[in-house]
């Protein structure tokens, strides 16, 4: 096999321990891939990625063929593909990881004209604003 199938199959390797982990099956055997979907977000949006890449270890696992060599040939991009999936299954995104901070963002106070607020928005392109008390929590937006 080539660098980059031997990688991928290791990869594939750790992507089934996180998948079966996220199933609550850390265990088991065999690609957990439709209870882990029904937990975990990551694993439901990116569950058609995940089928093709099982059936790709599958294949290469268990060739049809019966000539030597190779069927299936994985490229780096494909390799880097799944290598980019098992990293966002073992770090999955926070709302801190795509946050704002408040300094960020425009907010605005119950006393700011409407008019001033309409145009500040306009012109730095905001469709939405949230309120904030006297003590920075936000009350609407």
């Amino acid at each position: 096999m080539n660098d980059p199938t031997e990688k991928f199959l290791r990869a594939f390797e750790k992507i089934k321990a996180e998948v079966n982990y996220l199933a609550g099956d850390p265990s088991s055997g065999s690609f957990q891939l439709e209870k882990a979907a029904e937990r975990d977000s990551v694993i439901a949006r990116n569950r058609r990625l995940l089928k093709y890449i099982r059936e790709v270890r599958n294949v290469l696992q268990h060739p049809n063929h019966k000539t030597s060599g190779d069927a299936v040939l994985v490229s780096e991009t494909f390799l880097e593909e799944a290598e980019i999936l098992l990293e966002r299954l073992k770090n999955p995104p926070t709302a801190n990881s795509v946050g704002v901070s408040l300094k960020q963002m425009m907010t605005a106070r119950l006393t700011h004209q409407l008019g001033d607020l309409a145009d500040r928005m306009k012109q730095k392109g905001f469709s939405h604003v949230p309120i904030l008390d006297e003590n920075d929590v936000v009350i609407g937006a």
